[in-house]
């Protein structure tokens, strides 16, 4: 008689664990593992997070621990008609509909925290959803771009049909923007159904505050908006944050609007969560193809080889982004290549390497036949490696390519057979100091001794013997390796 009670206690408490873990937060950490549980409370004055395991203990992880926390089964809101994205000096971005405004306060009705109020000059500008076509991408590099002197004293809207107008927006409402208009001298009705992006005068802006280093949270919302600021409490399953665009605010954030957390400033940093403080970018192709966060610069997911990555930057040559990472951290590590939804159509081996610097680099193109060396290899002048055993093993390698071009990193456009016989060059230097330094020749006839090898290239016409008048590369090659083998 008590069996079937004893089997139905026993599912009853399988069903409640599942469930659990099926509504479980994933906290990724620096290192590679993750810890499953709900987050609950805010430790040690924000710098600890309170995670309830499964098991129904607490655990406490520090936030410089935490890469990201995942809140699993959120599905995304479909965007409403009339929504608009606010970009905020800091980083943040907000969807909503238009209230209204009073003065440069505006009021704005958000899904992740209901009505908001903040001020105008805080905001880079605002882009009407969905954003498609020629009219989207003008909206998003009028508000992206950096600043440029049309742009300093005046707002600028783009409307549907990719038109700007330029003047100061007084007046915002559900349905109208009102635009005082420079070239009419007037005050417009613009229908917000119209309009695809408005950028705010550079000048009214508040001055953009650099990043301490602190740690920072981002909340990724349903509804698409990015939170940035600092957590100060976690209860009754609602976040409660100060938004970096008034840190004197505060957000009270249901958990069901949460989709992720990313953490900025601890112990593991991707690129791809921090805002680049300058952006260098030329393409050939049409329409361009800008950077993208966590995505290819064809928005499609990042993938390399196959392998899927769910942090990194998506970009198209040629493009040169710069972050500010505050001398916190202390290496760096990547993954670089082409994409693979570019299947065939693309081929490129990029590889640190060291030598020359410790984080030298090469690029070989298989199909082309065509290798860009860097510094390990110069040809208008002479080398300037690393220690023997790495340039030796550098040029090792490089023989085993397929190589028609080389392009050294100064110099003309050579052939392998150059490559070749620098390695020689090097083969034979490195015997003979060797020689020498066994023999016990003193060291101010090693310099000038007749059997070092003859450099190769002195006599070709692009050839200069040094960079600088006074220093001759060879003999600090020379010198350098003689102090490097001799302490072997």
């Amino acid at each position: 008689m008590n069996r079937p009670l004893i089997r139905i206690t026993v599912t009853a408490v399988a069903l409640f664990l599942i469930t659990g873990l099926l509504n479980s937060e994933e906290v990724w950490l620096y290192n590679n593992t993750r810890v499953y549980g709900m987050v609950n409370s805010v430790k040690d004055n924000g710098k600890g997070l309170g995670v309830l395991l499964p098991t129904g203990e607490e655990k406490t992880i520090n936030l410089e621990d935490i890469i990201a926390i995942r809140f699993l089964g959120r599905n995304p809101l479909l965007i409403q008609s009339g929504t608009q994205e606010f970009r905020f000096i800091n980083g943040s971005s907000l969807r909503g509909q238009i209230i209204g405004n009073k003065g440069n306060n505006i009021k704005v009705q958000t899904s992740m925290a209901g009505e908001l109020l903040f001020d105008l000059c805080g905001l880079k500008g605002f882009v009407s959803l969905p954003m498609s076509g020629y009219t989207g991408r003008k909206a998003e590099e009028l508000v992206e771009s950096d600043p440029a002197n049309k742009y300093s004293f005046r707002d600028i809207i783009v409307d549907r049909r990719g038109s700007e107008y330029a003047g100061v927006v007084r007046k915002l409402m559900p349905t109208h923007l009102h635009l005082d208009i420079d070239a009419l001298l007037q005050v417009r009705p613009i229908k917000i159904m119209y309009l695809r992006g408005v950028r705010m005068a550079d000048q009214t802006r508040f001055p953009e505050k650099p990043w301490k280093g602190n740690i920072l949270a981002y909340l990724n919302c349903r509804d698409g908006s990015i939170v940035k600021g600092m957590v100060e409490r976690i209860k009754f399953n609602r976040w409660n944050i100060h938004p970096l665009w008034n840190e004197k605010s505060l957000l009270n954030i249901s958990l069901d609007e949460i989709s992720l957390v990313q953490i900025q400033g601890g112990k593991v940093q991707y690129l791809s969560q921090l805002k680049p403080v300058s952006v260098k970018e030329k393409t050939i192709l049409a329409p361009p193809q800008p950077f993208q966060m966590n995505r290819s610069c064809q928005k499609d997911k990042l993938s390399i080889a196959g392998r899927r990555y769910p942090w990194g930057i998506g970009v198209h040559a040629d493009s040169e982004l710069t972050f500010q990472i505050n001398k916190r951290y202390k290496e760096f590590r990547s993954d670089i290549g082409i994409a693979t939804s570019m299947g065939g159509r693309g081929s490129v081996i990029f590889q640190v390497i060291g030598g020359h610097s410790i984080d030298s680099a090469y690029i070989y193109f298989p199909s082309e036949k065509v290798l860009c060396t860097g510094d390990n290899l110069i040809e208008c002048f002479a080398q300037l490696p690393g220690v023997p055993e790495d340039t030796l093993r550098i040029f090792s390698h490089w023989q085993t390519l397929d190589i028609e071009k080389v392009i050294p990193g100064h110099g003309n456009i050579v052939n392998k057979e150059y490559l070749l016989n620098v390695k020689s060059y090097f083969e034979e230097l490195n015997s003979t100091l060797k020689n020498l330094i066994d023999n016990n020749t003193p060291r101010r006839e090693v310099f000038n001794h007749p059997s070092l090898p003859k450099y190769f290239a002195r006599n070709q016409p692009n050839w200069t013997e040094s960079s600088k008048p006074d220093m001759k590369w060879i003999d600090m090659t020379l010198k350098s390796w003689y102090r490097y083998i001799k302490k072997q």
